[in-house]
């Protein structure tokens, strides 16, 4: 085994993709991957300058995060206080059932408006 090699019965964790889809007055970030430490900086910054935009209505599609664990949880704690701070309405989209369960157990569900689809968010923060 290298210096490189990790350890047996571990993988690397998955890189964190986030993508952007512009709507009419949205702004849809799908996060694809894990949110961990070593994700969460480039994250926190790329759904920042989403914030700092100032589309209509913010959605964070969460269907296709991997790994949420308390770095993921600041990261969207933090990204919620921009949002609420830059006065654009944020919306929690689809979260697997990692993040559901991680929003219940922290009582952090409370904190975010949360949808099935980015459709519903719109419909209904998109009129605010």
């Amino acid at each position: 085994m290298s210096a490189v090699d990790p350890p047996a019965g571990t993988r690397p964790r998955a890189p964190l993709e986030v993508e952007f889809a512009r709507i009419p007055g949205t702004l849809v970030c799908s996060l694809i991957g894990d949110l961990d430490p070593d994700t969460c900086p480039d994250a926190r910054a790329a759904l920042g300058r989403a914030v700092e935009a100032h589309p209509g209505v913010v959605c964070l599609d969460m269907r296709a995060v991997t790994f949420c664990g308390s770095a993921g949880l600041n990261l969207l704690l933090g990204v919620r206080a921009l949002a609420e701070h830059e006065r654009v309405p944020l919306a929690l989209v689809a979260p697997c059932r990692q993040v559901e369960r991680l929003l219940k157990l922290t009582a952090a569900e409370r904190l975010f408006l949360i949808y099935p689809h980015y459709e519903l968010a719109v419909d209904d923060l998109g009129h605010r």
